[in-house]
């Protein structure tokens, strides 16, 4: 693995935000093991990248921002996005647990936002 220098993260970056859905998705299960490995090490969590990457707008990719992020308000977007439904329930379903169960950014479930976990959500799933 490369040094975590400013220029390789940019390059990286870069790299991402054009990289096939695939391939990002493989990052990501990478990324989210690094964050639950070392949460608290600084410089580790990217929430620029993370959100550059959902708005790429991809399924695959939001499902392994959804799992991976730690970003509480790119796991929220995405979660948000899937209970107001894509059209694939189950799809919208497979990220709501992708989202719930992410560890990578456990404080989702304290957000103080009503709107995302209210009229029983936790009882729907």
């Amino acid at each position: 693995m490369e040094q975590r220098t400013p220029e390789n993260m940019y390059i990286h970056g870069a790299y991402l935000k054009l990289a096939a859905p695939d391939v990002v998705y493989a990052e990501l299960e990478a990324y989210g093991a690094a964050l639950r490995k070392d949460r608290y090490v600084f410089g580790i969590r990217d929430e620029g990248l993370e959100e550059s990457l959902a708005a790429r707008d991809d399924r695959l990719i939001s499902l392994g921002l959804a799992k991976n992020a730690g970003s509480y308000q790119v796991v929220a977007k995405l979660y948000r996005r899937a209970l107001e439904g894509t059209g694939d329930a189950g799809y919208d379903i497979a990220v709501r647990v992708a989202c719930l169960a992410n560890e990578a950014a456990p404080g989702m479930l304290l957000l103080d936002d009503s709107s995302l976990f209210g009229d029983g959500e936790f009882r729907r799933m």
